[in-house]
């Protein structure tokens, strides 16, 4: 299907492939996409490390080879689909040997796409941001998530409880969390995982908590006790996290629906991190600070991703 030129990439049938960019939201064209030009970082790489030609030429190489399989997956699969398959590539890279490869320059979405990515996003964020959906009855959320914490039968309910109660995710609660208690009802916390090993990675920093530290500390404990994901075989493609979600995620959304189906409307999982920015922001948040740079400065995130941290504006309190 494929053939790979010195200088061009051969799409099977362009016709049909840039169709499938158009309904995208694309503009470029199939022989922009397979059309394999040097880069500027290439002119930049040559000039301060002295590459011989030989060199730039195994670069030429690596970039024409990633292009291929770009295009390659871009025929067949969505944008979407293909960014999260090129982020199972670059596991697979980064832990036999390649993570400071020249592919790391290359293997990636073209530009245009990963701009309407972004674009798509964030529109669907703000037209979620139009639709708040109410919360009230915070003491009986809070005594319901100390309850599930406390529990002395499921280690799924311990690790639902303390998602509700520090904001943090499943994944990081279920293998990577750990909390040093700063305050009452502020701790340090250390195993963020969503952003790991990216620009924006954040770890070891304050947050608040919607329940005592002291608490919290000793519902780690008891959960680290009961269920230990350690010892769990993890594929070269996958994290333990994503090993730990896929077997325990049904369950945390069966547990989520029945603990908290009185406090918010069909419930999901994620809901919980949303709560807990809401809550927090009532009691704490600076008012100096806006809720996007609150939310990003509590969960982790970048504080100039004002659109990732405006996701979790997904409730108002409604006064009783």
């Amino acid at each position: 299907m494929w053939e790979g030129g010195n200088n061009k990439t051969e799409i099977a049938n362009p016709a049909r492939f840039e169709k499938k960019l158009k309904r995208a939201g694309a503009t470029i064209t199939v022989n922009q996409l397979a059309g394999i030009k040097k880069l500027p970082v290439m002119q930049q790489l040559r000039a301060m490390q002295n590459l011989s030609d030989n060199e730039l030429q195994a670069l030429d190489d690596v970039e024409r080879l990633c292009n291929l399989e770009v295009a390659f997956l871009l025929q067949n699969l969505k944008p979407n689909t293909v960014a999260s398959v090129i982020t199972q590539y670059k596991k697979v890279l980064d832990t036999t040997g390649y993570k400071e490869h020249p592919y790391q320059l290359y293997f990636k979405l073209p530009t245009e796409l990963m701009t309407i990515r972004k674009n798509t996003y964030r529109a669907s964020v703000m037209a979620e941001n139009k639709q708040l959906k109410p919360f009230s009855n915070e003491t009986g959320y809070l005594n319901m998530a100390l309850k599930l914490m406390q529990s002395k039968k499921s280690y799924i309910r311990v690790a639902i409880g303390l998602c509700a109660s520090t904001g943090r995710r499943p994944s990081e609660i279920l293998t990577t969390a750990e909390f040093s208690k700063t305050g009452e009802y502020n701790a340090i916390f250390k195993g963020q995982l969503k952003t790991k090993g990216s620009g924006n990675a954040r770890d070891n920093y304050e947050i608040p908590l919607l329940l005592p530290a002291d608490d919290v500390i000793e519902a780690l404990a008891v959960l680290r006790d009961k269920r230990d994901f350690s010892t769990l075989p993890v594929p070269a493609s996958k994290t333990l996290a994503q090993v730990v979600n896929s077997k325990t995620a049904k369950s945390q959304s069966e547990a989520v629906k029945m603990y908290f189906d009185t406090f918010i409307p069909s419930p999901k999982t994620y809901n919980l991190r949303a709560i807990y920015a809401l809550l927090c922001g009532r009691k704490h948040r600076p008012k100096t600070m806006t809720e996007q740079a609150y939310i990003a400065s509590i969960l982790g995130h970048s504080e100039n991703d004002s659109t990732t941290a405006s996701s979790y504006l997904d409730f108002y309190y409604k006064e009783d």
